[in-house]
């Protein structure tokens, strides 16, 4: 199991009683492990996924299907380092940049900490928001280029959060299956 740290309530509140709505990247912290897949253009990949998201940043790692280390990423408030598996750090202002100069393609943290959770992203009105009429979950946004689509959601103490994530923008695509989720509030 891992541990939640820095910034984020140790008692756990169930959510049960509130709309996953409520949840917010600016205000919860989260943890997440799962399987990522990327497809861009010719090039792809895929591998293992473990993200722990905290209002002030978040560390991301990425590992073979095997579980060897590809890549590890962090945020804060004065930038994105990201450390590959040979060692090697690099450096940038934004996720994206950097993940587009390390790896070879755009990965939209920015954005993804929102879309995460069903929901837009803050900073920019979404082009289109469609959800479930009898659930009234999301299952497609299209915001910043990005067209994100939800293929499912997994029931969780906090309530119904995404467990299949699919973004494309042109001929980048990322699939984002959960296998598991630690929301703390």
């Amino acid at each position: 199991m891992f541990l939640l740290v820095g910034g984020c309530a140790s008692d756990r509140i169930a959510l049960t009683t509130q709309p996953t709505a409520a949840l917010a990247p600016d205000r919860v912290c989260f943890e997440l492990t799962g399987r990522i897949a990327v497809r861009n253009g010719e090039d792809g990949m895929s591998g293992l996924l473990r993200w722990m998201h905290r209002p002030d940043g978040d560390e991301l790692w990425i590992s073979s299907p095997l579980g060897s280390g590809v890549a590890h990423l962090s945020r804060a408030a004065d930038g994105v380092e990201l450390t590959t598996a040979n060692g090697t750090t690099h450096r940038a202002a934004t996720a994206e940049q950097l993940t587009r100069d390390a790896l070879g393609w755009d990965l939209p943290l920015a954005g993804l900490e929102y879309w995460m959770l069903g929901r837009p992203a803050s900073g920019s009105e979404p082009t289109r928001v469609q959800r479930d009429e009898a659930s009234g979950r999301t299952t497609r946004i299209v915001q910043n280029g990005w067209d994100i689509e939800y293929g499912r959601y997994v029931d969780t103490e906090w309530g119904a959060l995404p467990g299949l994530v699919t973004l494309e923008y042109g001929s980048l695509r990322i699939r984002l299956a959960v296998d598991r989720w630690d929301v703390q509030p």
